[in-house]
This record gives C-alpha cells, structure tokens and sequence, in this order.
C-alpha cells in the first residue's frame, strides 16, 4: 500500500474539506496528480473501498492522488450539498493539488454524482486531460421517473429471487436485509431540490472539455440506458468520450469480477494519458 496523508483545506464559503493523499512510493510521472470525488454524502473511500483500490492503482502508476469528501459528506465540514457548490470544491481541490505537488496535467474521476460533479468540474479547466467517471448520472435527471424505473427493477429482481427460494437459506440464517429491501422499495432518491436550478450552465459545457472522458456502467444499471442516451447525445460531435458497459454489473460494481474490471479500466485509461 503506498503512503497515505490526510490533508485539509479551505474551500470556497469558509468551509474546510479534508481528504486522504495516496503518495506513490516512486514518482514515476513528475507534474501529474489526480482527484477522486463519492457520490452525495457517500464516503471518500467509496463502494466497497471502490474509490481507495482506484487510488491505489492510479498511485501505483506513479501519480499522487487526492480522494476528497465534498461538504456534506464524511469528514469535511458544513451541510451544503448543493451542485453548484460542490462543483466550487472540487475546483478548489483541483487548484489545491496543483500547488501541494506542483501538477501540470490532472485526471479527475468519481462515482454516482460524484462523477457529474467532476464532468462539470473540468470545464474549462485546461489541465485536466483524463476523466474517469463511474455509473455518471444524466444532468438535470428527473427524479420521479428515476424512482419510478428503480422501484421496478427492485420488483422484477426481488421477484425473481423469490421464485427461486433464493432468499430462504439467508432469512434462516440472520442474514437477509430486510430493511435494504424495504429501503430500495419505498424510500424516495436523495436530492436537493435545487439540483436542476444549479445543472443548467454546465450542461452547456459539459460536452466541450478539453480531456478525454471514460465513461463506465454496469449492465444492470436500471437507467443505463437513459445515462447512456444522454451522453452519447452531449459527446455526438467530439471524440473526447468513450462510453464502456462491464457486463452483468450494478451501478456500483459490488461484485469482485466487477471491481476489478473498473480497477483495470482505470489504469489503461491512464496508461492512454
């Protein structure tokens, strides 16, 4: 495991954020870093120490690594979960890591809006050349149809289990989450109900950065074909995006076979820099 430093900063609103750096035990590659930001409120380590094994990787390749816990969300301060404000962070933390290493060429990376927020983040921002961004959401997504498919694809999957008796050696050993499937069932999506006030102007930049963008999904995402259709439409005149399905994977690559193969794609897409 490389050198880890925990790291705080102030941020834009007198905030501070705090994060972990990943320093590879040989710098190989002077003048790159990178950034890995979670989902909303989700932990900097993310799913299953998805975003930490990133970092390692990325790390391992020669490069520092800042994973980073937005406002609202793990250790960092303050309670704003705005995009707009989010995306003023990972700015900040960008400008940061190009100081603390003295980096010229950045890759940036997340998952869930963690993702969105780095697309929108690295507009504009010249240094950035590779993105990697994992189960990204739609800008402006609406939230009731989102639920609407979730809640379906929950149903049909539960159903199919249940078919099977899948669920009965789980429920008589102690071990079948009751209250997850309660959750996926009935519990509304978290959002901020000034999401898609603040996703407008990015939208319209979104498709124009500067680096190249991987985009990765799992195949039983219930909205990758709706994530898919709207950024196949944004990037239709750019060669900056590629957009990449791992089959039979969730949206949060749970599955070991699933980790690794975004832990893979992660690294051959920074091999491509």
């Amino acid at each position: 495991m490389t050198p880890l430093e925990p790291v705080a900063f102030p941020a834009p609103g007198g905030l501070t954020l705090r994060g972990v750096l990943h320093r590879p035990l040989a710098k190989s590659q002077p003048g790159w870093a990178a950034l890995l930001l979670p989902g909303l409120a989700g932990p900097r380590y993310g799913p299953h120490r998805l975003l930490f094994d990133l970092a390692e990787v990325l790390s391992q390749e020669g490069i520092t690594v800042l994973r980073l816990d937005l406002s609202g969300g793990g250790y960092s301060y303050g309670d704003e979960t705005s995009f707009g404000n989010h995306v003023a962070e990972a700015r900040c933390a960008l400008a940061w890591l190009r100081r603390k290493v003295d980096a010229e060429r950045l890759l940036i990376g997340g998952i869930c809006r963690g993702a969105k927020v780095a697309l929108a983040a690295a507009c504009g921002e010249g240094e950035v050349e590779r993105l990697l961004l994992l189960s990204c959401p739609p800008f402006n997504e609406a939230t009731k149809k989102k639920q609407q498919r979730r809640r379906f694809h929950h149903l049909k999957t539960y159903g199919a289990k249940f078919a099977r008796f899948d669920w009965l050696p789980r429920l008589l050993r102690g071990d079948l989450r009751l209250d997850l499937i309660r959750m996926n069932l009935t519990e509304p999506i978290a959002s901020d109900v000034n999401e898609s006030l603040d996703e407008g102007e990015f939208c319209l930049d979104a498709g124009r950065i500067s680096g190249k963008a991987l985009f990765l999904y799992g195949e039983s995402d219930p909205d990758l074909k709706q994530h898919l259709a709207f950024y196949q439409n944004l990037f239709a005149e750019t060669n900056g995006a590629a957009l990449r399905v791992i089959p039979g994977s969730d949206a949060g690559f749970y599955a070991a076979p699933w980790h690794h193969a975004v832990l893979e794609a992660g690294r051959r897409w920074w091999q491509q820099a």
